[in-house]
């Protein structure tokens, strides 16, 4: 708990957290050390690429939620369930719902009722989304290699696996506590 009158820190964008030591033992974030190190640097890495994102899809008229949808769907390569699109996309069905009509305004998936169980709703890409979804993949991709110049193939495979390791975890909390 924050002392009354005491100052939290601020950095300002581009500064550096101050590194800690590490602890006696040699062993990181037993005592929460490695994550109140990594916290903030995980958000701010989280709010960078989310304006990254919408920076890069933005000239091609998408947003971070639509681009999404697309690449579940290319990687599919099939038609898949609105429920199963929503719980890929962390999206409720009310708001995929939503996400998908403006998907089919604008031509780039096309939806209709299951043949086999009419109570299920189907997607697929068409072609002009298709197209779209490679076009934008290829913007993004041009960011980040430029973003992961300074890396190694090793190093680059290493933040890899220590992502999808983290991402792990995180989905095994299940929350706070």
């Amino acid at each position: 708990m924050r002392r009354k009158g005491t100052a939290l820190p601020i950095r300002m964008r581009g500064e550096a957290a101050p590194l800690q030591k590490k602890p006696a033992g040699g062993v990181w974030g037993e005592g929460g050390t490695g994550a109140r190190q990594l916290l903030p640097a995980a958000l701010d890495t989280y709010w960078q690429v989310r304006r990254e994102l919408a920076d890069d899809l933005q000239p091609v008229g998408l947003t971070t939620s639509r681009y999404l949808v697309l690449v579940h769907l290319a990687a599919a390569r099939r038609e898949l369930g609105m429920l199963q699109l929503a719980r890929a996309g962390r999206h409720d069905p009310a708001t995929m719902t939503a996400l998908m009509d403006g998907l089919v305004r604008r031509g780039w998936v096309a939806r209709r009722r299951s043949a086999t169980d009419r109570r299920r709703v189907v997607v697929r890409l068409t072609p002009r989304g298709r197209r779209l979804h490679q076009l934008a993949t290829r913007r993004l991709i041009v960011r980040w290699r430029r973003a992961l110049r300074t890396f190694s193939g090793g190093e680059q495979l290493q933040l890899l696996s220590l992502l999808l390791r983290l991402l792990e975890g995180l989905q095994e909390t299940g929350g706070p506590g």
